[in-house]
């Protein structure tokens, strides 16, 4: 992830100028952090063993919601922290964030599929 960053990074800085690259750097680790504010709800949720109660669904909605507003968070201090271009870094933070959310459900689908 971190090579795709720098790569992002680098590409938005021959295309758009150099204020491009610390959007690019800043909206790629705030995906990552916003990433790793959901990684103890999927860690709780893989330990669960019988869910009787939904508590899976309830974990997945906190740790989506918590993801989700850390990446707005993120995008809101890019709009203002940052000269234009800006689009570079909230695209990097979207790409970023997704790809880390199909990671980290492929990893819940392989710890929940063996139950």
């Amino acid at each position: 992830m971190v090579g795709l960053i720098a790569a992002c990074g680098e590409a938005a800085a021959a295309s758009q100028g150099p204020s491009a690259r610390a959007a690019v750097y800043v909206g790629g680790a705030g995906a990552l952090f916003a990433s790793l504010c959901g990684l103890p709800f999927l860690v709780k949720m893989t330990g669960l063993g019988e869910d009787p109660d939904g508590a899976f669904w309830k974990l997945w909605g906190l740790g989506l919601v918590v993801r989700t507003g850390v990446g707005l968070l993120v995008a809101a201090g890019l709009m203002f922290g940052f000269r234009p271009p800006v689009e570079a870094g909230i695209l990097t933070l979207a790409l970023v964030y997704f790809a880390a959310l199909m990671l980290e459900t492929i990893w819940v689908a392989k710890r929940l599929g063996g139950k």
